[in-house]
């Protein structure tokens, strides 16, 4: 079966509320959905959808590249295996330059026709041996009362670990935000950290060593890009496990961590990775080196938060609860099918591809290839 008829949907969502990082708020995600129609019937779609400050591409750089990866593939045969969607991905690209979101657009879709044209769900046409939910962890930021608020709706739905920002406010803040959550979840629920790369090492050594009482799961990314080299050092003198996200460049930087001994937790996200085999890849060789994976969104529309699910899903029983309960940030998700927690986890839907139907954006304005 041959890929045709692929068109490319701007979108632009606006969040519910500001979410306070250490690297700044964001009130809005910006993206593209790209869609295919391989048949009548047969419909795929990915979404592409760079984030400021964490994607190296640009929106516009990205729509660009994804006008010439449309034009790539033309007449080409849909993948029917995993491997051939490996080998198409690796040809792709070539055709796009340092654009990792596009390829997690382009490799979505295509995987999306390729399991609806075998009548399964994307994840166990991936890996048969897929689960059919995902834990999932909570999100918080912002002050001591928005914390207060965003767990008093949280607990309802049973998240077996909460994710906390820091770095926004003073140590003393933090220090005070963590004791609240932990106060809050009780004893039986874990806390991880999220520090966005915001703290120097005498900073962060500081922090963990008052934080440590309150059972933190891990510290996600607490020093800066000028002292990341210190990360074996941090966690020789802290003893607090250590995630990585935003300075993975590629597997093999991964690899020299956990050989060093730095690196406790690798969480994965496919837009920045650079697509659904570059995530699965990762999270085999660092499950193989002893480490834990996470695999999260960075806010996308609930096409691209359906395709991480569906990661996740593939790789079985070796992720934590993952970072994809993010569309409840957003003031619109464009899928029709809500996805949704319950008891902490998030459910497969048992249909082909996605498991989701989108809802096109500005249906009346948008980029096309026609084939």
């Amino acid at each position: 079966m041959i890929v045709g008829n692929i068109s490319l949907h701007p979108y632009q969502l606006a969040l519910k509320q500001l979410l306070i990082t250490a690297q700044g708020g964001i009130d809005k995600r910006e993206g593209v959905i790209v869609c295919s129609k391989a048949a009548p019937d047969l419909i795929g779609c990915g979404d592409i959808a760079p984030l400021p400050g964490t994607n190296r591409e640009s929106l516009e750089q990205a729509r660009r590249m994804a006008l010439e990866v449309c034009d790539f593939l033309q007449g080409r045969e849909l993948p029917t295996t995993y491997r051939q969607l490996q080998q198409l991905s690796a040809e792709i690209e070539k055709t796009v330059t340092d654009s990792p979101s596009v390829l997690f657009g382009f490799e979505t879709m295509l995987a999306d026709l390729a399991a609806r044209q075998a009548d399964v769900p994307l994840s166990c046409w991936l890996n048969p041996a897929a689960t059919a939910r995902v834990p999932v962890n909570a999100l918080l930021s912002g002050s001591l009362s928005e914390i207060k608020r965003q767990l008093k709706e949280k607990r309802k739905g049973g998240y077996p670990a909460y994710k906390l920002k820091v770095g926004a406010a003073s140590i003393e803040e933090d220090i005070a935000r963590v004791k609240l959550v932990r106060e809050l979840v009780g004893v039986g629920k874990t806390i991880r950290l999220d520090a966005n790369r915001c703290y120097r090492f005498t900073e962060a050594s500081d922090f963990l060593s008052q934080v440590a009482r309150y059972g933190i799961e891990y510290i996600e990314e607490p020093l800066g890009k000028a002292e990341i080299n210190r990360l074996p050092e941090l966690r020789r003198k802290t003893n607090v496990p250590i995630a990585v996200d935003e300075s993975i460049v590629d597997i093999d930087m991964v690899n020299r961590w956990l050989t060093a001994g730095a690196v406790d937790v690798v969480v994965i996200k496919p837009t920045v990775l650079g697509g659904i085999s570059r995530a699965i890849n990762l999270a085999e060789m660092a499950t193989a080196k002893g480490a834990k994976v996470i695999i999260t969104t960075t806010m996308e529309s609930g096409v691209g938060v359906a395709a991480c699910l569906q990661v996740a899903a593939a790789l079985g029983e070796t992720v934590l609860p993952c970072g994809l309960d993010t569309l409840t940030l957003l003031a619109e998700t464009l899928i029709e099918q809500p996805l949704t927690v319950e008891n902490g986890s998030m459910t497969i839907p048992q249909v082909p591809g996605l498991g989701v139907t989108p809802i096109i954006p500005n249906p009346d304005v948008l980029e096309s290839k026609d084939r």
